[in-house]
């Protein structure tokens, strides 16, 4: 690839570069705080963790279900979500058959499913489509949220759940546990303090009757309940969804924006603050505690075979040009921040977490530039063709 290549790769990602940048300076802030300032480890990211899980994740959940995706949209709407859904259920099904053959929990399950398919597209991803495609492209990062809470996080929070069922014995203050120690961490091979796996269990009725109570009890669930209800009804996004500024909605109903501005400014705290988070665990946490091995293998699959199983998807969903190509990219990019709640809450998996989000963070840009190349040499989903004259052309 030649120089002048690589240059227009680089500077059509500059708008994603900048906000890695802030990210990185973000997560810096919360460590340098931590280490010799006023936040401590214990308090703080306790304090958090409760604030991310039940009051922010739930309000993005709302936000994004609820207010910016329709259900009732159709095409290429569908075929996008499409294509991460059926990325993440080959996942899913790949985690299970590995946790079935090395005899682990489900809460080993969940967590390496989360920290390989639920990427960061709140922050990331509306600069990176806005650099690559243009302004109109940044619908496409909240749509490729739409599977995760439709799909990933009920069933990753059905999974932990499972196992504090099946062993409430060893979660004294469930749920809502700090993190297990370093030693006991949940990698790619298991967690040491494994026993029986869960896979093998079955459920009594006390036990679902358990089950269903604590999910009930989760604002989470709610959210997720409440978000499916107005768009499917095409309540949110029709009538209490004004709109971005680049594409107003015309049949929105004038003075209900309080309500979609409430949601989406609790929404837009949400990954910055995870972030301040990782900043404060890695402070009393070395990111390579769960050992360079195990981080290498969470890496490659994150960077190389989920991007690859992307490709495949969005063939198979009937993607093409620039709807493929954004599916793609945006795969690449790292594990969400709010992983840290959900692994902080349960107190499993909290340092693959964070060792996942720094680390993708830190190899985004050149992963994102590393797949163009690859997408550009074999020819596929090549940028459209575009017939109509630019600015300057018109003004000669």
């Amino acid at each position: 690839m030649s120089f002048h290549y690589l240059l227009e790769r680089a500077l059509g990602t500059c708008m994603a570069q900048i906000q890695n940048l802030q990210i990185l300076f973000n997560i810096a802030t919360a460590l340098l705080a931590t280490l010799f300032g006023p936040f401590s480890f214990g308090t703080s990211t306790l304090t958090l963790k409760i604030l991310v899980f039940n009051v922010l994740l739930p309000s993005a959940c709302m936000a994004n279900l609820g207010f910016e995706s329709d259900f009732r949209s159709g095409d290429p709407f569908w075929r996008f979500v499409g294509a991460f859904l059926l990325m993440r259920g080959l996942m899913l099904v790949l985690h299970m058959g590995w946790a079935a053959v090395r005899r682990r929990r489900f809460e080993q399950i969940a967590v390496n499913w989360l920290v390989t398919s639920w990427v960061s597209a709140s922050i990331l991803a509306p600069p990176l489509m806005k650099s690559v495609f243009g302004v109109k492209a940044q619908s496409y990062a909240a749509w490729s949220e739409v599977s995760a809470y439709i799909f990933q996080l009920p069933i990753a929070l059905l999974f932990f759940e499972l196992d504090s069922v099946f062993r409430p014995e060893q979660d004294p203050k469930r749920p809502g546990q700090m993190l297990r120690t370093a030693e006991q961490c949940c990698d790619l091979d298991g967690c040491p303090m494994v026993v029986e796996p869960a896979l093998q269990k079955r459920l009594n009725r006390a036990q679902i009757k358990d089950l269903g109570w604590q999910l009930a009890k989760k604002p989470l669930s709610w959210a997720l309940l409440a978000g499916v209800v107005f768009s499917a009804t095409t309540l949110g996004p029709r009538y209490l969804y004004p709109g971005p500024t680049y594409d107003p909605n015309c049949s929105y109903v004038e003075y209900t924006g309080f309500i979609y501005l409430f949601f989406s400014s609790l929404a837009g705290c949400l990954e910055p603050i995870a972030l301040f988070s990782v900043g404060i665990v890695l402070s009393e946490n070395n990111p390579w505690s769960c050992g360079w091995m195990n981080i290498i293998g969470y890496m490659m699959i994150k960077l190389v075979f989920v991007p690859l199983l992307m490709i495949g998807c969005a063939l198979a969903v009937g993607l093409d040009g620039e709807l493929g190509r954004a599916a793609v990219l945006i795969s690449v990019l790292p594990v969400s921040p709010p992983a840290f709640a959900l692994t902080g809450h349960y107190g499993v998996g909290l340092s693959e977490a964070v060792s996942c989000v720094l680390i993708g963070k830190i190899l985004v840009i050149p992963s994102i530039l590393a797949w163009q190349g690859v997408m550009d040499a074999v020819g596929v989903f090549p940028y459209p063709s575009s017939d109509t004259p630019g600015v300057c052309e018109l003004a000669s």
